[in-house]
C-alpha cells in the first residue's frame, strides 16, 4: 500500500453529512494553498469514529511505557508505528468546529 492511500480523513463519531459538507468545502477552499488538503481531497477515505487507547492490550501497554505528549499527535503516532509495526493515518479532523491537521 502507498503512502498516499494510507492518508485519511477524519471526523468525531457524531459528524452529520453537515460536517461532511463542510469539511469537503474546507479543502476544496484551500486546496490551491495546501497540498496536503488536496491529496485529502483526492485520495483521502472518510473515518467516523475512533478507537479508545485502553480497548486494546498493546495500545494500553505502549501508552504505559511511553506517556504520549498532549498536542503531539503527528510524533505519538509516529513513534507508535514504529514501535508496535502499526498503521500510519493522517487527516483531518473537525475539533471545536474548526478542521485541524491530524494524526
Amino acid at each position: 500500500m502507498s503512502w498516499s492511500s494510507e492518508y485519511q480523513l477524519l471526523e468525531h463519531e457524531e459528524s452529520s453529512l453537515r460536517t461532511k459538507k463542510e469539511m469537503r468545502y474546507y479543502l476544496r477552499h484551500f486546496r490551491r494553498h495546501d497540498s496536503f488538503a488536496a491529496l485529502v481531497l483526492s485520495k483521502g477515505e472518510w473515518f467516523l469514529g475512533r478507537a479508545n487507547v485502553d480497548d486494546y492490550e498493546a495500545t494500553k501497554r505502549w501508552k504505559k511505557k511511553n506517556r504520549p505528549r498532549a498536542q503531539e499527535c503527528f510524533y505519538n503516532a509516529q513513534r507508535f508505528c514504529m514501535n508496535c509495526r502499526g498503521r500510519y493515518f493522517e487527516g483531518y479532523m473537525f475539533i471545536g468546529g474548526l478542521p485541524m491537521h491530524h494524526a
